[in-house]
């Protein structure tokens, strides 16, 4: 009876599990580093959004609801204001901005129940991203291409 002896050996060491763990942690850090302009830029594309929305909410309020309506920024949040009685109340929070984004306006426009707008423009920026949302004065909501 021959008894066989294992030639090849089965599985791994612990010196080659250990290298492979540091190699795909090496790996995943340059990864995670190399990801996050993608997320920040993701994070602004994402407010631009809702900030849109807000204005287009706020001109289809106004049209229903035969009243003026903007959007206006108190510290970081983004509400819905109708004007009543020649002063502008506060009606809805639409959104709460994620830390790190500031938004400046040339004006914050508005909406008449006519459809007609006061317009301008809402410029967005996190880190070294910016992106903005236009009103036109005929209450044209929308977001110019972004260049760089």
């Amino acid at each position: 009876m021959l008894i066989r002896t294992p030639t090849e050996r089965e599985g791994f060491i612990l010196i080659e599990l250990l290298l492979a763990l540091a190699l795909l942690g090496t790996l995943l850090g340059l990864g995670i580093v190399s990801l996050s302009p993608l997320v920040a830029q993701s994070h602004l594309d994402t407010t631009t959004s809702y900030l849109q929305s807000a204005l287009e909410e706020a001109q289809i309020r106004a049209l229903r609801n035969l009243r003026s309506y903007r959007v206006q920024l108190e510290q970081q949040e983004v509400w819905l204001e109708s004007k009543q009685s020649s002063r502008w109340q506060a009606e809805q929070l639409w959104e709460v901005l994620p830390e790190g984004v500031s938004v400046t306006a040339t004006r914050w426009p508005s909406f008449s129940a006519s459809g007609f707008a006061v317009g301008g423009t809402l410029t967005l920026q996190l880190e070294d991203w910016t992106r903005q949302v236009r009103v036109s004065p005929v209450g044209r909501i929308y977001r110019p291409r972004v260049t760089s």
